[in-house]
């Protein structure tokens, strides 16, 4: 299984592809996991941002306040 436990603490990386890539490191905990595809959406999981890195913090801030993302929460 790749994907952690739910309310598991977790340490993570993500590369986002902006020119030039943002790299955004650090901890949160695991809120949700689908483990399997469905028509509608991927596997994966969703984690809680709890502690971030400093490194690129303010552009990604700056990409998240433009690209009017919201949260989602899988109904079960």
């Amino acid at each position: 299984d790749k994907f952690p436990q739910e309310h598991e603490q977790v340490e993570f990386r993500l590369m986002l592809p902006c020119q030039p890539p943002i790299e955004v490191k650090g901890f949160g905990t695991v809120r949700w996991v689908r483990r399997t595809s469905t028509e509608e959406f991927p596997a994966g999981c969703g984690i809680e941002f709890e502690r971030l890195d400093t490194d690129g913090l303010q552009r990604f801030f700056a990409l998240v306040h433009e690209s009017k993302m919201k949260s989602f929460i899988p109904k079960r």
